[in-house]
């Protein structure tokens, strides 16, 4: 159940054609909400025939309709697709249909010789749309307790309010499970695995039929070094003034032991703000790049780049966020990131999807619910980011993680042995930190 302050989606009553009612349990009571759709274009399947009318299995159907954004878009069960958009049919000669704009109004067209008009669309052979009714199909998930339903409102481009429906997959059985049934032999690798009991359990392997390795670290102990802070954390009752002030003036000493480039990796965008609150980008000395909340993949790839190129020179920081492109899409071997730091344990914020994903695997693995759904996921996520720098096996880390709960043996029972190989426990001490972190390049650049 939501405790104070968290709302969770308790039943899905209805949806229909321009509104969505849900009711939800908020701040210790029961409350009914209605969201409602801004239909600019209420439009219907209308299908193009022709003269040759070769496919009345595809018909237009007034019934079928949907609150479009253009009057130039065409609606296939209850849905909206813009003009050049196929969809996929299951009538015998044409594979494909595609919305076409005939007169400022989007109708449907086919892809066969007798419809010359389409057929320099028709050569694209990928990235078409798959229709509602194959993308349904057999994995159809409404009234199935591995699916949730929820209704959430999201900020458009042009900072409106969007009602949305979204349908969360809870159990990854569904899809593996058929395909390890499959397949003579399968073989499932990485360094975020552990613990191995948990990923056998979620993804369906029968444990007797399945064998584990567990191999030692091709990586030289010598070359990463793994340090845990005592004293700092971003949980709740640590997010104060004085935490984050302690925590900026720690980055200062790895930052200034630091021979080139180190990345900084924060749980949240909420706690990366509260470094800057508190005078971060004061205390360093390298030039900073900061991927900030919204920002296009195209300007985020500019400054990791950007970032990238500081360590053939003096050496610079990023500061971005768990979870994100830069700490798992992105490589920084060698000088392009000697430190990372991980700044607290990103655990998901608690909402009605992180409960419902809850429950399912409680019910499903009991007293394991929150472990796999929370726990779990999160320290993968921090285990991602800290292998970020060590790309090869020359490759020399210094990984800083900066919060007391990776200490505890619950949670760095989570960490891969490449991290927990060489763990030390630190205090959160600005002249200790930075001694041994500069010892360590020491050893390694003579």
């Amino acid at each position: 159940r939501s405790g104070p302050g968290r709302t969770e989606v308790k039943k899905f009553l209805e949806v229909g054609d321009y509104y969505a009612r849900i009711d939800y349990y908020e701040l210790g009571g029961w409350a009914s909400i209605s969201f409602e759709f801004n239909c600019e274009f209420e439009k219907s399947r209308e299908v193009d025939q022709g003269e040759d009318n070769n496919y009345p299995l595809l018909t237009s159907d007034p019934n079928d309709k949907a609150c479009c954004s253009g009057n130039q878009q065409c609606v296939y069960n209850r849905n909206c697709y813009d003009p050049g958009d196929y969809i996929t049919t299951s009538l015998p000669d044409d594979k494909r249909i595609f919305c076409s704009e005939i007169s400022s109004y989007g109708k449907w067209e086919d892809c066969d010789l007798n419809k010359l008009g389409c057929e320099s669309g028709c050569d694209y052979e990928e990235g078409y749309l798959v229709s509602g009714e194959l993308n349904v199909g057999e994995y159809d998930s409404i009234d199935k307790e591995e699916y949730a339903q929820f209704i959430s409102v999201i900020e458009g481009r042009r900072r409106n309010r969007i009602p949305t429906f979204t349908t969360l997959a809870l159990d990854p059985r569904v899809i593996t499970k058929r395909i390890l049934q499959n397949v003579f032999f399968a073989i499932s690798a990485s360094g975020t695995l552990e613990p191995i009991e948990s990923y056998q359990s979620l993804i369906g392997v029968d444990k007797k039929d399945s064998e584990v390795l567990i191999l030692d670290s091709p990586y030289t102990t010598e070359n990463i070094q793994s340090l845990v802070i005592n004293g700092v954390s971003t949980k709740l009752s640590f997010r104060t003034p004085d935490n984050f002030k302690k925590m900026n003036e720690l980055i200062e000493a790895v930052v200034n032991a630091t021979p080139k480039n180190i990345g900084i990796f924060c749980a949240s965008y909420k706690i990366l703000e509260s470094l800057l609150e508190n005078g971060l980008e004061e205390r360093i000395s390298k030039p900073m790049f900061i991927t900030y909340q919204g920002m296009s993949s195209r300007d985020s790839f500019r400054v990791i780049n950007s970032f990238k190129d500081e360590g053939k020179f003096e050496g610079g920081v990023l500061l971005s966020v768990l979870g994100g492109r830069s700490s798992e899409g992105s490589d920084y071997p060698a000088e392009m990131m000697q430190s990372v730091i991980i700044v607290g344990i990103p655990f998901a914020k608690p909402n009605a999807k992180i409960e419902a994903s809850i429950q399912y695997l409680e019910k499903q693995f009991p007293g394991k619910g929150r472990e796999y759904g929370y726990t779990i996921p999160a320290m993968t996520r921090a285990a991602q980011a800290a292998g970020r720098p060590i790309r090869s096996l020359q490759d020399i880390a210094s990984i800083i993680l900066m919060d007391y709960r990776f200490g505890i043996e619950y949670y760095r029972k989570h960490l891969p042995s490449w991290i927990t190989g060489n763990i030390r426990i630190m205090p959160a001490d600005k002249k200790i930190l930075e001694e041994r972190i500069r010892e360590f390049f020491n050893s390694h650049f003579k």
